[in-house]
């Protein structure tokens, strides 16, 4: 190990240092997820639809996280969303990032809610038909961290529930805090307040770029220093190279 990066910004860096790296001679920095390369690399750009994504997973992986909210807690909330939607005239679709447990649970809300099955739109079978699916929303309910970082990457306003480090630290590192909510204290009313607020709080595309960049950038380092120890060790070893 030569260079470790972090998608979480300053605050990673310093847990990085503080909790990880022991050996002295390892460089950390900070980056963006590798994620928001994703548009580029599968050539797919948002549809500018109206539509309002929501992201579904299955709510058992919280406790896990030291979170309260649970089954019971999650069928209300979406529930109770829906039918704020449905009463506003607002498009919306249920999606997944493709883990079957998460799907399943999805299926379960449109059985409980009497919905048309295609408001929970296909699980997505690889990254390229995640983000493809995330381009055709207009804003995004992110729950899970690679549906928002899909979002981000798209240009599209995201809002989201937070339930692990990972989620605090993106909206942090996006400066977007005030379009999310901890999922212990997930309300109808109060998403429907983020959703709003993510709509007028437009993604900072220059933010992107520098953190895509910065990803590769720290992958260059990484070759630059084993390029350069690899001829340190030939050297020492009496070996010629030849440039």
């Amino acid at each position: 190990v030569r260079i470790v990066t972090t998608r979480d910004g300053e605050w990673g860096v310093e847990r990085l240092k503080g909790h990880y790296i022991s050996r002295e001679g390892i460089l950390s920095a900070k980056a963006g997820d590798p994620g928001l390369w994703a548009p580029l690399v599968y050539g797919i750009e948002k549809q500018d639809s109206g539509v309002l994504g929501i992201n579904v997973i299955r709510p058992e992986i919280f406790a896990a996280y030291g979170n309260r909210a649970g089954e019971k807690e999650m069928l209300e909330f979406y529930s109770e969303l829906i039918r704020c939607l449905e009463e506003a005239g607002r498009p919306w679709a249920l999606f997944t990032n493709g883990v079957d447990r998460d799907f399943k649970f999805a299926q379960k809300l449109v059985n409980r809610l009497g919905l048309e099955p295609n408001r929970l739109l296909p699980k997505p079978e690889s990254a390229a038909e995640l983000v493809r699916t995330v381009s055709g929303f207009g804003l995004v309910l992110g729950v899970r961290l690679h549906a928002c970082i899909a979002a981000a990457a798209l240009s599209i306003p995201v809002a989201g529930l937070m339930w692990d480090d990972k989620l605090r630290f993106f909206a942090r590192v996006l400066d977007r805090e005030n379009c999310f909510m901890e999922v212990d204290e997930a309300d109808p009313d109060r998403a429907l307040t983020l959703l709003s607020e993510a709509d007028k709080t437009p993604i900072d595309t220059g933010s992107i770029s520098r953190l895509a960049l910065q990803t590769r950038d720290g992958i260059r380092q990484f070759m630059h220093i084993v390029d350069l120890e690899k001829r340190d060790l030939l050297h020492s070893s009496g070996i010629m190279m030849s440039t």
